[in-house]
């Protein structure tokens, strides 16, 4: 993980870095990890203290931290869970990842809810989040936004994967040649015990 991280800085310094590159060298994952947990994270903040206080900064305390918290691995939880939904190729792939960024939001909503609170957030938190997209549109449209950036980061990580597999099956169809003769046993003898 610091061998990438050092080569991410080393391209950044020297000017190589671009978006492509990143998904060619393989730590788009990490990033759409990161990602989905950052943006769950500030969700669920923005969601519980829009609970709590109505108005003005309000203080944030240890539970306004756990909530934090919960939401981010609720949505890095339901990003893994969501499997192969995110990072298909084509139009049918586009699809699938509008579909599973709706399945990430709801899945996450309940996995960050019951972590936050056990059956009172399992049941009430896609609520709230609804209702935070709905009073501030301007996060619903990062947060699908963010998905259409996690759809092609993952995108190029599994043409990747699937590129890789493809040589793999390529060189397990090809039929195996006969190793060569060889004629070492006719220049070197076998060896016979010596009798002492």
């Amino acid at each position: 993980m610091f061998s990438s991280a050092r080569s991410l800085f080393r391209m950044t310094r020297n000017g190589s870095l671009t978006p492509f590159r990143i998904i060619v060298d393989g730590q788009c994952v990490w990033l759409a990890h990161g990602a989905v947990f950052g943006f769950s994270a500030v969700a669920g903040l923005l969601t519980a203290l829009r609970l709590k206080h109505s108005g003005g900064f309000p203080d944030f305390g240890a539970f306004d931290l756990w909530v934090t918290l919960a939401c981010g691995f609720g949505g890095l939880a339901a990003l893994v869970l969501a499997g192969n939904k995110m990072g298909g190729s084509g139009v049918r792939g586009l699809v699938r990842a509008f579909y599973g960024a709706l399945w990430i939001t709801c899945v996450g909503a309940i996995i960050a809810g019951t972590l936050a609170l056990p059956l009172y957030g399992t049941m009430f938190a896609p609520l709230m989040l609804g209702i935070t997209f709905v009073g501030s549109p301007e996060l619903a449209l990062l947060w699908f936004a963010n998905f259409l950036a996690i759809h092609v980061l993952m995108w190029g990580y599994r043409s990747k994967q699937d590129r890789f597999f493809e040589r793999i099956k390529e060189a397990a169809a090809e039929p195996r040649r006969a190793a060569p003769k060889s004629d070492i046993a006719a220049k070197f003898p076998p060896l016979t015990p010596v009798n002492p």
